[in-house]
């Protein structure tokens, strides 16, 4: 079961495009397998911090990567605030909210609090409505990443005599649910006041 995982983590890196944020993701997963096949306990700061760090090491020009620094922040205020955060929003609801209203916002906003000030500095903008935009967009994140899987399959497949048309068929639900999401950000991006300058 852990070399089938570790292939698949490989596969993924590879077929993502290996960027320094997919390299910290499957690393860190790696560290994660590494540590539960130890019989160590998996803790997921600690996974964090050896993934970024050996990721530093093998490439210390990484250190200004911003996808691998906001993919990092992203992942530490997820651990740290995403549950408080989570809490809070229930509370402030008085358990009125549904669970998965209360979970994506408590998500969200932790992975944003966590990345604002490198967002700040950066890029100079303040996104208003990146937690209303990721309640809409984060359920479509899984089901793409699987047809995604699928449309990789069909184009092995093509490569390996299947005809196009199968293969564009096979495809489409990845095609679908990626136009969907990038629509839905574009549209999100163009209300008015959606982020300001700073």
């Amino acid at each position: 079961r852990s070399v089938v995982t570790v292939l698949a983590i490989v596969a993924y890196v590879v077929f993502a495009g290996a960027s320094a944020s997919v390299v910290r993701a499957g690393l860190m997963a790696g560290v994660v397998l590494l540590a539960r096949e130890s019989g160590r306990a998996g803790q997921a700061a600690t996974a964090l911090g050896w993934t970024v760090t050996l990721l530093l090491l093998a490439d210390p020009g990484l250190v200004l990567d911003a996808g691998l620094q906001l993919s990092a922040l992203a992942t530490a205020g997820l651990i740290v605030w995403a549950t408080p955060l989570t809490g809070a929003i229930d509370r402030l609801g008085r358990g009125h909210l549904p669970a998965w209203l209360t979970e994506n916002l408590g998500v969200s906003l932790a992975a944003q609090a966590a990345t604002l000030p490198l967002i700040l500095a950066s890029f100079g903008r303040l996104s208003l409505i990146a937690p209303a935009v990721n309640l809409v967009v984060v359920p479509l994140v899984a089901p793409a990443m699987a047809a995604g899987l699928l449309a990789l399959l069909a184009g092995s497949l093509v490569a390996v005599g299947l005809a196009d048309v199968l293969g564009a068929v096979l495809a489409a639900p990845a095609w679908v649910l990626l136009r969907l999401t990038v629509g839905i950000v574009e549209a999100a991006a163009s209300v008015p006041f959606a982020s300001v300058a700073l």
